[in-house]
């Protein structure tokens, strides 16, 4: 019976893995004393092991907190955000080029060689030329010629209004990269914390039902009990392990996760960030979660952009099929004519009228035909993209508050089976429980707590899937102390360049960012 009420003590002694050290019960330590001394050494070994201690209990966030830290090092580091501001750069150098058709287009031209006339003086009666004469001259020419287009059937118009849009579609692109990283820096950081207390959570699992099984193999040795209660606490003992050599393996796969977006070794304990809803003001229902996501969604309004750009096409495409009209003013000195020492001037100043009849053999009008389908792509892709908004914003809205409402329950959940492992525990010395009995007690606290960790993960996940679902995920909303990339001051300063290299990186940069080994 002493043996009994150790084990059925021992269990009673497993807290919560959200408390920073595992703290023996008196009634364990009580009853230990009376077990044999190698005994005494086991539960002595057992009871002062610690764990990995893993704060629960959300705190403030300053700069120096772990997570913001996570996230700070993900925003200025991430590879594929880097790679995106490259891309933007790339991007709004469209405008600059559609700008390219209200300016004039200058070209001049050179060139000089050998050249030698020979010419007849007279003939004879055969046709023979009696005398000739040689002139050896070095031909030279140079001019330069100013072409401003007139009319192009409003392409330049139209391009302009594509490329304005094109990177308008960017910005809201680089917007939704730069809310993706935060969002999976948050998701690696809660995960990771997650798979750590869950490790813990069967760390302590296996503790006890290998404790329990060196009992109940002592308790057989002076027949207190059978074969079935050993093979119940070797059944217990080889499922904990397996859950442990499981949990195991998440927390490293939650590290490499760690590591890819956040691009450092994570620290030792990771402390759990405060629920954004406490510091920043959240749709309080859904439907206004819902409008504010419509409006403002970056992936939607991408769409948006996009399906303008589109539409713009349809004008590019159709401008080709219109008359040209070109102003074109030349300048040239010839110095290649026939007597030494000569010079011809030419200038002028034309009008130039391009018609086009048949000039592509249809393809001209293929390219309108399959801009009007790409423009009608892109109307249907904004309805899409509007539905996905939609269906995000329900998923986010019920994750939260289902969340919300598991944690509660679960906490309760948790209290409740401690209370029934008691409970257990007491009837079971007077005969009317089992053994069994305590360990699936034990077992059914240990499934609460890790569904209690997790329901704690996804609630704290949710605050921020809801700011990203309504593109308010920002680097300014949550105070990072960082310097946010500025792609739409580059845009607005290349647009309005007219020659020059600009603010490139260099081919020693370019070569350095491939280098895998930095």
């Amino acid at each position: 019976m002493r043996s009994i009420f150790f084990v059925l003590g021992l269990s009673c002694s497993l807290v919560m893995t959200y408390s920073s050290e595992t703290k023996p019960s008196s009634e364990a330590v009580a009853a230990a004393k009376k077990k044999p001394a190698s005994l005494q050494r086991g539960t002595a070994k057992l009871l002062k092991e610690k764990k990995i201690a893993q704060k629960a209990k959300p705190e403030g966030m300053s700069a120096e907190h772990p997570f913001m830290q996570a996230l700070t090092q993900a925003y200025t580091t991430n590879p594929e955000l880097r790679a995106k501001v490259k891309e933007q750069n790339a991007l709004a150098e469209e405008l600059a080029k559609a700008y390219s058709g209200w300016r004039p287009k200058i070209s001049g031209s050179a060139s000089a060689g050998y050249q030698k006339v020979t010419d007849a003086l007279s003939l004879n009666s055969l046709g023979q030329p009696t005398g000739k004469s040689s002139t050896s001259l070095p031909p030279k020419t140079a001019g330069v010629e100013v072409r401003q287009n007139i009319f192009e059937g409003g392409k330049t118009l139209a391009n302009t209004t594509a490329a304005e849009n094109q990177i308008l579609s960017g910005n809201e692109d680089f917007k939704s990269t730069e809310q993706n990283i935060l969002l999976k820096a948050t998701r690696a950081y809660l995960d990771l914390w997650a798979r750590r207390q869950e490790l813990e959570i069967n760390r302590t699992s296996v503790r006890f039902f290998e404790f329990n099984l060196e009992q109940a193999k002592a308790r057989a040795d002076v027949g207190e009990i059978g074969l079935t209660e050993i093979a119940e606490a070797e059944f217990r003992y080889s499922e904990a392990l397996a859950d442990f050599v499981s949990a195991e393996a998440e927390v490293q796969n939650a590290t490499a996760e760690y590591l890819s977006v956040v691009g450092a070794q994570p620290p030792k304990e990771l402390v759990l960030p405060l629920d954004i809803g406490t510091t920043i003001t959240l749709p309080i229902t859904l439907d206004d979660l819902k409008n504010i996501s419509i409006k403002e969604n970056p992936a939607l309004q991408k769409a948006i952009f996009d399906a303008k750009a589109a539409e713009a096409a349809i004008d590019i495409a159709t401008a080709d099929l219109m008359p040209k009209v070109d102003v074109v003013g030349s300048a040239n000195r010839n110095l290649s004519t026939k007597y030494r020492g000569s010079r011809v001037n030419d200038v002028s100043a034309i009008v130039q009228v391009n018609v086009p009849i048949y000039g592509q053999g249809g393809a001209d009008w293929a390219n309108v035909r399959a801009s009007h389908q790409t423009a009608a792509q892109r109307a249907i892709e904004v309805k899409r993209a509007r539905n996905q908004v939609i269906e995000s914003v329900i998923k986010v809205w019920e994750t939260r508050h289902a969340s919300k409402g598991r944690v509660s329950k679960l906490e309760a959940q948790v209290k409740a089976g401690e209370t029934r492992i008691e409970g257990t525990r007491q009837e079971s010395l007077v005969g009317e429980r089992t053994l069994l009995d305590v360990l699936n007690a034990q077992k059914d606290v240990v499934g609460a707590r890790v569904s209690l960790v997790r329901a704690t993960r996804d609630f704290l996940a949710s605050g921020y899937e809801i700011l990203a679902v309504m593109g308010h995920l920002s680097t300014a909303l949550l105070k990072m102390p960082v310097q946010k990339y500025d792609v739409k001051g580059y845009a607005e300063e290349t647009s309005g360049r007219y020659i020059g290299w600009g603010d490139v990186p260099s081919r020693e940069e370019i070569r350095d960012a491939a280098d895998s080994s930095r």
